[in-house]
C-alpha cells in the first residue's frame, strides 16, 4: 500500500486516477498548464514563478467528487510550499509539504474512511509560497461532480423546478462558427463544456438555472468562436432542436456509414432504434446493409412478421456465405422497437429490447470482401448497390456497433460515445445538414441522402441569449475633483506630485476633466516611482474606486503598467487600499479600477509603475456609487452594468441570490469572469467602447453590449459591459444560451 512521500506512477487496486484537466476542477486564481514529462499524461497546473505572496495567498484548487477517500499528487520541487492545506467539507486537515527535491507524481497527502458521499476539497498554499497540482486518486467507483451540484438542487424536468434549481443539457456543435444543437434535456450525464474556455466545437453538459417563473439562463458559455450576426439568423428566438429521427422514404433515403474504421471479425454488438407505423403492412423494409459482397444486414417482413439478420462468416460447412436467421416478433404493437444482434465467433442473439429472441450456434469470423460501406436503409451485401432493390419506410434515432458481443442490459439507454469497445454511435441528434455525426471516438461520420429530419415540436420552449442592456449605466457620480482644477492647490484641495518632466506637466492638468491634447496631462520625469497626492483640507473624500484616462498623444501615451492606491487621515501613516496592473495602453483610453467597499480619506497617494521610462496621466478621477441608483443611460462607460437595468445579465447574473440560494453575482455559479457573453439587444447610437472611441460599422454589422471578462476593467464582477461588431468572432466570446418557457411555471 502506497504512503505519503512515495512517488506512486499508477492508482493501486481499488482506486482510481483522474487528471489536472478534467473539467471539473476550477483553478482559481495565476495558473498555468504545465507539459513536463514525468507529470501523469505528462499535464500539470501550476502557479507562475512571479506570483506575489497575495496573489498566491488567492489561488487555489475546489472540486467535488462522490466517494470515501482521496489521494492528492503534487511535484515535489525546491520552490514549492512545505506548507499545503487541505480542506474537505470545511474540515482543514493537518498540512503538508511538496518542498524539496524533485519528485513528479507525489503522493502528498490521503484521506482514507470518509462517508461515501459528495465531498467538496480545496487545496491551497498556507506559506505565500506558490505550488503546482497534478492529479488526484479517489474510489475506483467514485466520480466527479460539477461544483454547481454542490450548491443548487438538480432537477430532470422543467415542470419541478423552482428558482435556483438546475437542469442539464446536453450541446452539440459540429461546424465551428454555427450554431449547434440542444439534447438530452434533464439526462445529460456527458463531461461538461469547460467554463473558462469553452469550444469551438463543444460537445458536452451545461447547466440551465431557473431564474424567474419561465425563464432558465446557462451557467456558462455553451460555444466560442460564433458571431452574433450567425446567432441572428435564427433570430435569436428559434427552438434550435435536436432531430429526433431521421425519415427514410424508401429507395431514394439512406444514410451510408463509411466501414474500413470499424470491420470488426469475431465479435460485435448492433443496435438499432427504428419506428414503424405500422409493422403489419409492406413489403420489407431493409434496417442496414452492407453494400457490397460480405458483412451483414438485416431486414423486416411485415407479412411473415419476420425480423432477418444475415451475417457473412468463413463457416467451413456452410453451403452459402451467408449464416441467415430470425424470429417472429410481436407486431400488436406499433410505433418504435429496439433491437441488439450479438455475434461472439460462436453464437449469434438477437434481442427485442432485452428480451431474448434468437440464440443459434455458428462458428467463424466475419468476412467481408469488397464492401466499403454500411448502410441504413441500403441493400443487402452480394453486389448489389445502394441505388437498387428495397429500401426502408420508416425512422432511425439511434444506430451503434461495439467490437464485442455485450448483453443489452449492460449497455446504457442514453449512450454517450465514452462506453468502452464502442466503435460506433449515430444518433439523429447529431444529424447536420447532410451529415450524420459519429459519436464514438473513431468518429467516422456518415452522409445522408434524401432523408427528412423530425423535430418534437411538442416542447413548449425555445432558445434565445440574455438581454445586457443598450447603453451604460450611469451609476456613478465623482467625489474628486467635483470641479475642475486650475492649479496645483486651491482653497479646498492640494495636489502634489513627486516631479514633473518639464514645467508644464503640472499635477493639476491630471483633475482638470480634459484631454484635449498631448500637454493636457501630468507627466512624470524618468523617475522608477512617480506619484500623486491628493490632499483635502475639509471632508474626507469618499471613494470606491478610481477612474483613469490615458494621455492624448498617439505617438507617446506613456502609460501606467501598474498602481497602488494608498489613504491616510493624517499624511503619514498610509494605508494601501488598492493595487492593479489592468491599464490599457492605448490612446485616451479609459480604464475604471474599483476597491472593494468604499473608503474615506483626507489624503490620498496614487503610486505608479510606467510602461516605459516615466508615466503620463491625462486625467484621474474618484468616483463612488450612487446610494439609490435611480439610473440613467450614459454613452461612455461607467462600469456600472447595462441600461435600462431591467435586463437579464444585470437583473439575473448580476443582481439576483436565486432567493437567497447563492452569493448575488456569484462566479462559480455564472463563470463570466474569463469569457464573453453576447447579448441579444442592438445599443443605442453613438455608445463608445471600453477605451472611450467610437466603433466603425462596416456594411452588414450593428454594435452589440457583450457582458463578463472585460481587459481594460479590474472589477471582476458581473458589472462588466463592453460593445463589439455583431461580426465579430474570437475565442473569448461566445454563446450563452437562455431557455424561455412558453407559459411560466408557478413553482418559486
Amino acid at each position: 500500500m502506497a504512503i505519503v512521500g512515495e512517488q506512486l506512477l499508477q492508482p493501486e487496486a481499488g482506486w482510481q486516477r483522474i487528471d489536472n484537466i478534467d473539467n471539473n476542477f476550477k483553478y482559481i486564481g495565476l495558473w498555468k498548464k504545465d507539459t513536463s514529462s514525468g507529470l501523469y499524461n505528462n499535464t500539470g497546473m501550476f502557479i507562475q514563478e512571479n506570483a506575489t505572496i497575495e496573489e498566491v495567498n488567492s489561488s487555489y484548487i475546489t472540486f467535488a467528487f462522490y466517494g470515501s477517500k482521496i489521494r492528492i499528487f503534487h511535484t515535489r520541487y525546491a520552490s514549492h510550499s512545505s506548507n499545503m492545506k487541505c480542506i474537505i467539507d470545511d474540515i482543514e486537515y493537518e498540512n503538508y509539504n511538496i518542498h524539496g527535491e524533485t519528485i513528479r507524481q507525489y503522493l502528498a497527502f490521503d484521506k482514507i474512511n470518509l462517508e461515501k458521499k459528495i465531498h467538496l476539497v480545496k487545496i491551497k498554499s498556507d506559506d505565500g509560497v506558490r505550488f503546482d497540482f497534478d492529479c488526484i486518486d479517489i474510489d475506483e467507483d467514485g466520480y466527479m461532480i460539477d461544483l454547481i451540484e454542490t450548491k443548487l438542487t438538480k432537477k430532470s424536468t422543467l415542470d419541478s423546478m423552482k428558482i435556483g434549481d438546475i437542469i442539464p443539457c446536453r450541446y452539440t456543435v459540429p461546424i465551428s462558427g454555427k450554431v449547434g444543437y440542444f439534447s438530452e434535456l434533464g439526462s445529460c450525464n456527458c463531461e461538461g463544456i469547460d467554463v473558462d474556455t469553452s469550444s469551438d466545437t463543444p460537445d458536452g453538459k451545461f447547466y440551465f438555472i431557473k431564474v424567474d417563473d419561465n425563464k432558465f439562463i446557462s451557467d456558462r458559455n455553451v460555444q466560442a468562436s460564433i458571431s452574433w450576426n450567425e446567432l441572428n439568423k435564427n433570430k435569436l428566438t428559434c427552438k434550435m432542436l435536436s432531430p429526433t429521427s431521421l425519415v427514410f422514404n424508401g429507395k431514394s433515403s439512406y444514410v451510408s456509414i463509411p466501414i474500413e474504421k470499424i470491420r470488426t471479425t469475431k465479435e460485435i454488438t448492433i443496435k438499432i432504434r427504428v419506428y414503424l407505423e405500422d409493422w403489419t403492412v409492406g413489403a420489407e423494409h431493409r434496417f442496414f446493409s452492407c453494400t457490397q459482397l460480405g458483412g451483414y444486414a438485416c431486414c423486416y417482413v411485415p407479412k411473415d412478421r419476420y425480423f432477418r439478420i444475415e451475417i457473412a462468416t468463413n463457416h467451413p460447412n456452410s453451403p452459402t456465405l451467408y449464416f441467415i436467421s430470425g424470429f417472429n416478433i410481436d407486431s400488436s404493437n406499433n410505433g418504435w422497437k429496439t433491437f441488439y444482434i450479438l455475434y461472439n465467433g460462436e453464437s449469434v442473439k438477437i434481442y427485442d429490447e432485452i428480451t431474448l429472441k434468437l440464440n443459434e450456434k455458428r462458428n467463424g469470423t466475419i468476412i467481408y470482401g469488397s464492401t466499403n460501406h454500411l448502410v441504413l436503409g441500403g441493400e443487402a451485401g452480394g453486389g448489389f448497390s445502394v441505388e437498387s432493390g428495397t429500401r426502408l419506410t420508416g425512422k432511425i434515432s439511434e444506430f451503434a456497433i461495439w467490437d464485442k458481443a455485450i448483453e443489452p442490459e449492460t449497455i446504457e439507454n442514453n449512450l454517450t460515445g465514452n462506453e468502452e469497445n464502442l466503435i460506433c454511435l449515430f444518433k439523429s441528434t447529431n444529424a447536420i445538414g447532410d451529415t450524420l455525426y459519429d459519436l464514438s471516438p473513431t468518429k467516422n461520420n456518415a452522409t445522408i441522402f434524401n432523408c427528412i429530419k423530425e423535430y418534437d415540436n411538442s416542447n413548449k420552449y425555445h432558445y434565445t441569449i440574455p438581454s445586457g442592456g443598450i447603453a451604460y449605466n450611469d451609476d456613478i457620480t465623482i467625489s474628486f475633483p467635483k470641479k475642475a482644477l486650475k492649479s496645483n492647490e486651491d482653497y479646498n484641495y492640494i495636489i502634489k506630485e513627486s516631479g514633473v518632466l518639464n514645467a508644464k506637466y503640472f499635477g493639476y492638468l491630471a483633475f482638470n476633466k480634459t484631454t484635449v491634447n498631448e500637454d493636457d496631462c501630468w507627466h512624470s520625469p524618468m523617475d522608477n516611482n512617480p506619484y500623486i497626492t491628493i490632499s483635502s483640507k475639509k471632508e474626507k473624500i469618499i471613494s470606491s474606486g478610481f477612474r483613469l484616462t490615458n494621455r492624448n498623444c498617439p505617438s507617446s501615451i506613456m502609460p501606467p503598467a501598474t498602481c497602488i492606491v494608498y489613504g491616510s487621515n493624517d499624511n503619514e501613516e498610509f494605508e494601501k487600499i488598492h493595487e492593479t496592473s489592468s491599464f490599457p495602453t492605448t490612446n485616451r483610453a479609459t480604464s475604471y479600477h474599483y476597491f472593494d467597499s468604499q473608503v474615506e480619506y483626507l489624503h490620498y497617494k496614487f503610486s505608479f509603475i510606467g510602461v516605459g521610462t516615466s508615466v503620463a496621466i491625462g486625467e484621474l478621477e474618484l468616483f463612488k456609487e450612487y446610494e439609490y441608483k435611480n439610473t440613467s443611460s450614459s454613452l461612455i462607460n461607467k462600469n456600472q452594468g447595462g441600461w435600462p437595468i431591467e435586463n437579464d445579465w444585470d437583473k439575473y447574473i448580476r443582481n439576483s441570490d436565486l432567493k437567497g440560494k447563492i452569493i448575488v453575482g456569484d462566479n462559480d455559479i455564472w463563470n463570466y469572469r474569463n469569457m464573453i457573453s453576447l447579448c441579444k439587444e442592438k445599443v443605442i447610437t453613438g455608445l463608445k467602447d471600453i477605451n472611450n472611441e467610437n466603433l466603425d460599422t462596416p456594411s452588414g454589422n450593428v454594435l452589440i453590449p457583450v457582458r463578463g471578462k472585460i481587459e481594460a476593467i479590474d472589477d471582476l464582477s458581473a458589472k462588466r459591459f463592453n460593445i463589439c461588431l455583431s461580426s465579430s468572432v474570437a475565442k473569448n466570446i461566445g454563446f450563452r444560451p437562455m431557455l424561455i418557457t412558453e407559459v411560466g411555471e408557478q413553482h418559486g
